[in-house]
């Protein structure tokens, strides 16, 4: 009778490359289920303890690592390690990236070592704690907008007077006014906004009443919808007044809010490839200090319980003013960013062939605040799939061959990427009913 247990994960990232080294076929059987069971337990509770977002990064650890090793966890050495070190650095990773990959590895060996799932292994089993870790200094990026540059950003956004420049002057007017996390600000639904809850600026309710009305939504929308929606279609056009042309259904992913700070940044004259949303939050700090407010209320205003405030302010402090100015603007109209109508062509940042590469998916965000759990290569395979379908869905409204051929491309790369995975996985099923037979 075949066997339709489910592919424990830790052998699937043993897998992860076709022609491996074939490890999980000569270990013992039962000690490979002991640390298998182990890996599904602690991703589920970082997942569960922290967030979702913490469980991924510790799964991404872990699959480039035995990607890289090819050995079982209890076959890694602390040369191994720094091997993998070395091996990052090549391709150009911080120090503050590298020391959170090793962190990742370092808790599942603690984990192991608490929950005693190998007796085999030394008392205290854990190669990456010995290894070579890069030095990091703490909040050595930090940085924050003065108040001319501050001026320059809000004002550049102002330019814009079409709906998608409210929507935006409203939600970066947010980050640096509430001090909020780009998280939480993102997926802002209206139940959770109110102008008599007083833990929302009267001017950045006025942005917010000012962009609802300008898209069509202000007598519309629903208490579960999100504020801060992106535009129904965007791979196709931008949204305009018409409260149909807004998806409230679901919040700006990460990467287009990311792309906005930049967008604006660079219209302001700023350096945009120094300020990200962590940026305006630091802003938001340091107008609070310049207002008279101590480390401690400064600290509370930021929700900051577990991290060093006093340190993290005068790391601030020490950053030279007027730093992020690149240039001055030039006199004169500037015409509105264009964010669209076209999608499909290249080097574009929210280009189609985006979701080929992309960390974040909207679809993917979806399911996974629905508590959804797939292995790894199953969440690949619907990558490509979303892909596909995508760009299906804009090839109804193309207008040139350029367009036409370019769709043609990424549903060609999609297609061919979907069945090599597939294929991938059909292989790991049949060694794994080959496994278990034995």
């Amino acid at each position: 009778m075949e066997d339709d247990r489910k592919t424990p994960e830790l052998l699937n990232l043993l897998n992860i490359e076709e022609g491996g080294s074939g490890d999980r076929c000569k270990v013992d059987e039962e000690r490979m289920e002991s640390w298998a069971q182990a890996f599904q337990d602690w991703i589920g509770e970082r997942r569960a303890r922290f967030n979702p977002k913490i469980g991924e990064r510790s799964h991404l650890a872990w699959r480039e690592f035995l990607a890289f090793t090819g050995k079982a966890p209890w076959k890694v050495r602390t040369v191994d390690v720094d091997l993998y070190v070395a091996q990052l650095e090549k391709r150009g990773l911080r120090a503050g990236t590298i020391a959170n990959r090793l962190a990742g590895l370092s808790t599942f060996y603690q984990y192991c070592q608490e929950k005693g799932v190998d007796l085999r292994c030394e008392t205290a089993f854990n190669p990456v704690k010995q290894a070579r870790h890069p030095s990091v200094e703490e909040y050595k990026s930090a940085n924050y907008l003065s108040r001319a540059e501050e001026a320059a950003l809000l004002e550049a956004i102002q330019r814009d007077p079409s709906p998608m420049g409210k929507r935006d002057y409203a939600l970066i007017l947010m980050l640096l006014r509430t001090g909020w996390k780009a998280g939480p600000v993102r997926k802002l639904r209206w139940e959770g906004l109110a102008p008599d809850t007083g833990g929302l600026p009267a001017q950045v309710w006025e942005a917010v009443r000012e962009y609802l009305q300008a898209t069509g939504r202000w007598e519309t929308i629903q208490p579960e919808e999100y504020v801060f929606a992106p535009s129904r279609a965007p791979l196709v056009r931008e949204a305009r007044e018409r409260a149909d042309d807004w998806a409230g259904s679901r919040p700006l992913s990460p990467d287009e809010l990311h792309y906005l700070v930049k967008l604006h940044a660079g219209r302001a004259g700023l350096k945009a490839k120094r300020i990200t949303c962590h940026t305006l939050r630091h802003t938001a700090a340091m107008r609070r200090v310049e207002s008279g407010a101590t480390a401690e209320a400064v600290g509370a205003f930021l929700g900051r319980e577990r991290y060093h405030t006093t340190t993290y302010l005068k790391k601030l402090e020490t950053q030279p003013k007027e730093r992020l100015r690149a240039r001055k603007r030039a006199a004169g109209a500037e015409p509105a960013p264009s964010r669209g109508p076209c999608r499909t062509r290249p080097h574009n940042h929210l280009a189609l062939t985006h979701g080929l590469t992309a960390r974040y998916l909207p679809e993917f965000e979806w399911l996974q605040d629905q508590g959804v759990e797939m292995p790894e290569i199953d969440w690949v395979i619907l990558r490509y799939r979303v892909v596909m379908r995508r760009a299906m869905l804009v090839g109804r409204d193309v207008r040139t061959l350029e367009e036409a051929m370019r769709i043609l491309w990424v549903m060609g790369i999609a297609a061919c990427r979907l069945a090599k995975t597939v294929k991938l996985k059909q292989k790991m099923e049949r060694e794994s009913r080959s496994l278990v037979v034995r």
